[in-house]
């Protein structure tokens, strides 16, 4: 007898996200892709993927970058940003082999890798403006604010989640919707 295979809930992905070790810098290396669609180890390596591409984003703000730099990175964050739609799409596509639709049943708004792309992208916001509030104390007000967002966020997704698999709603998968570069690299 075989058993379906476990669908994490954001609660349980969440002490990954928080616990995940940020990149000390831009290297132009992409975060590997998982030769499984275990939706944990994609969810970490999204958020890998997120984390790399906001510090790109952070570096091409940075003041005194040359003009061949400034491409550079563009062409880099282009390059995270299709990674991290892959990445999504990814996920959607584990959870839905995880919790097979239910006909008939209202759907959602926002599919899984959609809803834990959002949650490590507010994992970043909180780390980042906990590390800035070091040196700048009026950041400290905003940190209750993001823990809020963020727990609120978790229990919303969590919901989503039980909801989808006790058949009161569904999700759908349109695959890779969004388009970089020229046709042959889409």
């Amino acid at each position: 007898m075989s058993t379906a295979p476990a669908v994490p809930l954001a609660g349980d992905l969440l002490p990954l996200l928080l616990d995940a070790a940020l990149p000390a810098g831009v290297t132009g290396e992409l975060p590997g892709l998982p030769p499984q669609d275990d939706p944990a180890t994609l969810t970490a390596v999204l958020h890998r993927t997120n984390a790399t591409l906001w510090a790109a984003e952070d570096d091409i703000r940075r003041a005194g970058i040359s003009d061949r730099q400034v491409v550079e990175l563009r062409r880099f964050i282009e390059r995270l940003n299709m990674r991290r739609n892959e990445l999504i799409d990814r996920l959607n596509l584990a959870y839905a082999r995880r919790i097979p639709p239910v006909a008939g049943a209202p759907l959602v708004t926002e599919p899984p890798g959609s809803a834990l792309d959002r949650l490590s992208v507010l994992v970043l916001r909180l780390v980042h403006t906990g590390h800035r509030a070091a040196t700048d104390p009026a950041l400290h007000e905003r940190l209750p604010l993001i823990r809020e967002h963020l727990a609120d966020l978790r229990e919303a997704i969590d919901l989503l989640l039980r909801d989808v698999m006790r058949g009161r709603r569904r999700f759908a998968v349109y695959g890779a919707a969004k388009l970089y570069g020229n046709s042959e690299e889409s």
